[in-house]
């Protein structure tokens, strides 16, 4: 088997062989999506399902990744790698993992050994482990939409600055001052004395 790249028959083999303990440790069925279902079905994916959860190993990026995805009920999602402890979604570049796999065989035998490790008790009915994901998950695009948020209030502050409309830059900085650096803090003082 080339570790580049797997053929559709090695990605199923592959697949199969990593995930069985899902079928025979948890009551997962292999099920096999039809055309019919879906419009454009990727041919590089595995699905496994019972009641309440299904499993889905999908090769990525024209056969050098994958990814293993659990989706519940409600149709919320989360990836396998998301139960190792120490991942955080969302995570800063300089931050990211370096354990990340280089190959798509890797990949999948990375990312379903974490499944094998820690998605025990989620299997077993303790489902407080993928609330506590989908709230992690939550709070970090909040955090970074509230970042984005400043950082797009600045940038429309200082535009009204170059601009002179004074009463615009004191409503958008007045409520971030705790936040601003001194330079902002010096326009939005200037901004102040000119009302």
């Amino acid at each position: 088997m080339d570790d580049t790249k797997l053929s559709l028959e090695e990605f199923i083999e592959l697949g199969r062989n990593e995930l069985q303990f899902l079928v025979h440790d948890y009551g997962f069925q292999e099920i096999r999506i039809s055309k019919e279902q879906g419009k454009a079905i990727n041919p590089y994916k595995l699905t496994f399902a019972r009641d309440d959860l299904r499993i889905e190993l999908e090769g990525i990026n024209y056969g050098l990744r994958a990814t293993l995805s659990i989706t519940d009920n409600n149709d919320r999602v989360i990836h396998a790698i998301s139960l190792f402890p120490s991942d955080k979604p969302f995570p800063k570049k300089e931050k990211m993992r370096k354990s990340y796999a280089d190959s798509q065989t890797q990949d999948i035998i990375y990312h379903s050994s974490v499944l094998r490790e820690f998605g025990k008790e989620l299997f077993s009915g303790d489902y407080s482990v993928f609330e506590e994901i989908i709230q992690l998950r939550e709070a970090k695009w909040k955090e970074y939409e509230e970042r984005r948020s400043f950082g797009i209030t600045i940038q429309d502050a200082v535009a009204a600055y170059k601009e002179e409309k004074w009463h615009i830059v004191v409503v958008l900085l007045e409520p971030y001052e705790a936040e601003l650096t001194k330079k902002m803090m010096k326009r939005l003082k200037y901004a102040r004395e000119q009302l």
